[in-house]
């Protein structure tokens, strides 16, 4: 599923239900969408693109090139090590248990 930041943050908030949103990792690829994320206090992963190269997201879980696919595994650009080749939800997964 994916969320746009602001607007589902905004509706959670209204309807008491924020907490919930403190485990997910938000996946981005534009400095405002980082923004949002890391100002509602979310984990995030970067996949960079032809704006964000030369952007430093400071406080980010990692910065990939892409989300990757079978043929084309992701690069890491910054960030710890992995032997995942595409972002998956076990990916995910081990992002956010290494990070909590």
């Amino acid at each position: 599923m994916i969320l746009h930041i602001d607007e589902t943050l905004a509706n959670a908030e209204h309807n008491g239900h924020l907490a919930a949103f403190i485990e997910c990792i938000a996946i981005e690829d534009s400095e405002i969408g980082f923004q949002s994320a890391t100002s509602a206090g979310l984990k995030t992963v970067i996949t960079l693109n032809e704006y964000t190269n030369t952007k430093n997201f400071k406080a980010v879980l990692v910065v990939l090139d892409h989300l990757g696919e079978d043929d084309l595994p992701f690069q890491i650009v910054d960030g710890t090590p992995a032997t995942h080749k595409l972002v998956s939800v076990d990916y995910i997964k081990e992002l956010y248990e290494c990070n909590r």
